[in-house]
């Protein structure tokens, strides 16, 4: 048996970012584990996954729970992991308003069909009757959310900053590992139930102090340009968070880029103003002051190589592509949102990337192929490079795009995909490139002679043709799941990807908006009209600051009209609905457009 009492020949692969760095050993029951800062990695395979949709990974591939009051019940066990939750308080969650006529029974039944499902991992997974209530026995460590914990918690203090290259650079290791398990919003699949809100809350606000640490730490080990990749945006997510502004700030002036700094102190100063009538504090008062007087206090002295351990966590060696900013490959740009209902597509393109050296994703517009493959690169340990061909119109400029995005330096007179595959060629590598169908031949033909060259290279593409390059394997992207035709109430509803993405989305203009059981149809009935399609879905959902979901589902006869306000840092192509058709007939010829 292995700590998690799972035999090691059916111990399931973790396949989720692998495990974390050798000093986070965790164990015991519920959230509170244990640190050790040294010693081989004792934490059991990740079995049961909650940092976004709910997952579970059997000995021989995930184990199906059945959306609606099955995944619902599991995840009020996982947030309660080693407690017993009274049978009330779990029927209540489940039912709400609207209980059974014998709600014991009912629940035995959700109970049963749960134990059966885990019935694969019964050697480390079981759900236990006790007193009047059930219970989730499970090592802690096997879920992710608790493994999470236990990663920030071995860092430290969040103004614990490590002394040495070799810890920030392990400190930024254990980062990007926790931060890489996160496929959604923690609990998605229990957003409506009371019982995990906390947790719900709890968690968010971990990953964004861990997402605002690992900027810093980028930071502080001179990778400026990537800090700042990294704040951006969470700064952001978040306008009123005011360390997170100074966090960017300093990196923008660390990298040379002092205007930028101050533009983005203005921002902030406005927003405080503009939307609770408060000036910035005296900490980014003073750092404005310090910019605009070129403080040499802002700059970081460089970080010794010693010999780690100052944060906990074991050395990491220093690899020459990180010491080096020439050489070092852009990393995968952070979202901004999260994903929803996409969990085991995610699996699936992590799998066909492990099969194949080239996988293109296809599908018509706005399916989610570009943030399927975000999502899925995200993931890779090795070093990624994005190529966005969105915006490129002549082929012959796909090879400097390619060397500009790893980047590398090349020569006027050089050949610019010699100089790539030069860089490539050094182990394994992961190429995007994104939005290929109107350069399919020019990068058909790279691809086919970096496959060539570089034998650690990996390709995913995406584009609404295959590139029909030897060796491709295609997988097109499905259409979000919908809930089924005669769901009506809200926790039924509510399990379907495609309402989730509604709901998420909406919240963005109407805060307030929930899915009941009033509106529960309406908000089905849209998403089936719109056929489950991510982007169509996004542009609704988008409108709900205006118009009530019965409003809404009444104007979608002219979905053209009404589907028309996409967020202004998206490409153009994918503001409307008509603007992403009208992208697809540009890349036909004349006749196929005629004939359209």
């Amino acid at each position: 048996m292995d700590a998690a009492g799972v035999p090691p020949d059916r111990a399931p692969v973790d396949r989720f970012a692998g495990d974390p760095p050798a000093a986070i050993a965790a164990g015991g029951a519920g959230h509170n584990v244990a640190v050790v800062s040294a010693g081989p990695p004792a934490a059991p395979p990740l079995l049961v996954r909650v940092l976004g949709e709910l997952a579970v990974d059997g000995p021989d591939g995930p184990i199906e729970i059945r959306v609606g009051l099955p995944r619902a019940l599991l995840t009020m066990l996982a947030a309660r992991v080693g407690t017993v939750v009274p049978a009330d308080v779990l029927i209540d969650q489940l039912w709400a308003d609207r209980v059974p006529t014998n709600p014991a029974n009912a629940l035995q039944v959700q109970v049963s069909y749960v134990r059966r499902q885990l019935r694969p991992l019964a050697d480390a997974v079981a759900i236990t009757r006790a007193g009047d209530g059930y219970r989730l026995d499970i090592e802690s460590a096997a879920i992710d959310a608790a493994r999470f914990d236990t990663v920030i918690e071995s860092l430290g203090a969040p103004d614990a900053l490590a002394a040495t290259r070799d810890s920030a650079l392990a400190e930024l290791d254990a980062l990007e590992t926790a931060l890489g398990w996160w496929r959604g919003d923690a609990y998605a699949d229990g957003a409506h139930l009371d019982l995990v809100e906390a947790d719900r809350h709890r968690l968010a606000q971990r990953r964004v102090l861990a997402e605002l640490r690992r900027g810093e730490v980028l930071d502080r080990l001179g990778r400026h340009a990537e800090a700042v990749a990294q704040l951006e945006p969470l700064a952001r997510r978040h306008p009123f968070r005011e360390d997170i502004w100074a966090a960017l700030i300093g990196a923008l002036y660390r990298g040379g880029r002092q205007t930028e700094a101050l533009r983005a102190f203005a921002e902030v100063r406005a927003q405080l103003v503009d939307e609770l009538g408060i000036e910035p504090g005296p900490e980014l008062r003073r750092l404005e002051r310090s910019v605009l007087d070129h403080d040499p206090a802002l700059l970081h002295d460089p970080l010794p190589v010693g010999r780690g351990g100052d944060v906990g966590l074991p050395p990491v060696p220093v690899a020459s592509a990180a010491a080096d900013p020439v050489a070092a490959p852009a990393r995968v740009p952070a979202s901004i949102t999260p994903l929803i209902g996409r969990g085991w597509e995610v699996d699936e393109v992590r799998a066909l990337l492990e099969r194949s050296r080239l996988v293109t994703l296809t599908g018509p517009g706005g399916v989610g192929k570009t943030r399927l493959a975000l999502e899925a690169a995200r993931t890779q340990t090795c070093p990624v490079t994005v190529v966005e061909l969105g915006g490129l119109s002549d082929p012959a400029s796909v090879a400097g795009l390619l060397a500009t995005s790893i980047p590398v330096p090349t020569h006027p007179r050089s050949d610019p995909l010699d100089a790539a595959a030069a860089r490539i060629d050094t182990g394994e590598w992961l190429i995007l490139f994104d939005t290929c169908e109107h350069l399919a031949d020019a990068v058909a033909t790279l691809a086919s002679d970096l496959l060539g060259r570089c034998p650690g290279l990996r390709i995913l593409a995406t584009s609404r043709q295959p590139l029909h390059v030897g060796g491709e394997t295609v997988w097109p992207v499905p259409l979000l799941e919908l809930p089924d035709a005669d769901s009506t109430r809200a926790i039924e509803v509510g399990a379907a990807a495609a309402v989730r993405l509604f709901v998420e989305r909406a919240r963005g203009t109407a805060p307030r908006f929930e899915l009941t059981d009033a509106n529960a149809g309406a908000v089905a009935a849209i998403c089936r009209t719109l056929d489950g399609l991510p982007l169509a879905i996004e542009l609704a959902a988008a409108r709900i600051g205006v118009l009530s979901p019965d409003a809404l589902l009444a104007r979608l006869h002219d979905r053209f009209a009404v589907l028309t306000r996409g967020p202004r840092d998206a490409a153009a192509r994918q503001r409307s609905l008509q603007a992403t058709v009208e992208w697809s007939v540009e890349q036909l010829g004349q006749r196929e457009q005629e004939f359209l």
